[in-house]
């Protein structure tokens, strides 16, 4: 609203007078000034615990082996093309690859939920993260080892 050419003098003005460092006042000054402040102003402070909760039981349940589920032989070898193009950060070979992913699940080669796990490490790659998507084609393979 503010940052608009269209804004009037009194919405600048207004716009710039809340402007202000909440840091500078104390919660009691800045409610009774603005009149914004609610009786759950410390809220976000239970959220970050429960968020931080949550990753950390995130990091255990992928700590504690429930990594990517077991994959045929076509599948993993797909891993390996898939981990060698994103090592090689071929756009055009991943635009093949799509293609010729599309044509093993047509003809029966692979399931539904193996070609699910391969688009979303080609999505990651297609989306310029060509580390995280290698490192994931990485894992999917020594997931299959451990087994």
């Amino acid at each position: 609203m503010c940052d608009t050419a269209e804004a009037s003098a009194q919405e600048r003005a207004t716009c710039s007078s809340l402007q202000v460092s909440l840091a500078a006042f104390p919660r009691e000054v800045f409610k009774d000034r603005y009149g914004i402040m609610n009786e759950n102003a410390d809220c976000h402070r239970f959220s970050f615990s429960k968020n931080s909760l949550f990753a950390l039981l995130l990091t255990f349940t992928l700590i504690a082996g429930c990594g990517y589920p077991e994959i045929s032989p076509q599948s993993y070898d797909l891993t390996k093309a898939l981990y060698s193009i994103c090592n090689r950060k071929d756009e055009i070979r991943l635009a093949e690859f799509e293609q010729h992913l599309s044509k093993e699940l047509a003809d029966g080669s692979i399931s539904d939920s193996e070609v699910a796990m391969l688009e979303s490490i080609i999505q990651m790659a297609e989306g310029g993260d060509w580390e995280n998507a290698m490192q994931e084609c990485r894992q999917v393979m020594v997931d299959q080892v451990d087994r």
